[in-house]
């Protein structure tokens, strides 16, 4: 019977060459344009129908106290994204952005937000 220092040597000593391989070889992880805005568009879609979904009235919910809303997340994530595509591209938001004059958690406003963003 092998012990479980032996066995743990044993898967050690197999996984080493893939270890070498990895080092050496060239990692294919970013995405290629297309690649990126398939899954952009799959992602903008997903989001908006999450928004639609969700009840005007459960807007408001938090998991706990000292998390973000419901509305509130989904505005960070319109935000967010649209603050990272200014800073890549250069181009302007398609809403104002100012972080000491929060925008509306509620549904009609995040949909209208997350609407603007899917233009981009």
């Amino acid at each position: 019977m092998i012990c479980g220092r032996s066995l743990l040597s044993i898967v050690m000593l197999s996984l080493a060459p893939l270890s070498s391989v990895a080092q050496t070889s060239k990692m294919n992880s970013v995405l290629d344009m297309s690649e990126f805005i398939h899954d952009w568009r799959i992602s903008k879609q997903f989001t908006l129908d999450v928004a639609d979904v969700m009840p005007a009235g459960d807007y408001g919910f938090k998991p706990n106290p000292e998390e973000m809303s419901f509305g509130d997340q989904m505005l960070h994530v319109a935000v967010s994204n649209v603050y990272r595509f200014h800073e890549i591209t250069g181009i302007e938001a398609p809403f104002p952005i100012d972080l000491a004059k929060p925008l509306s958690p509620e549904k009609a406003n995040v949909v209208k937000v997350l609407t603007h963003l899917l233009t981009m």
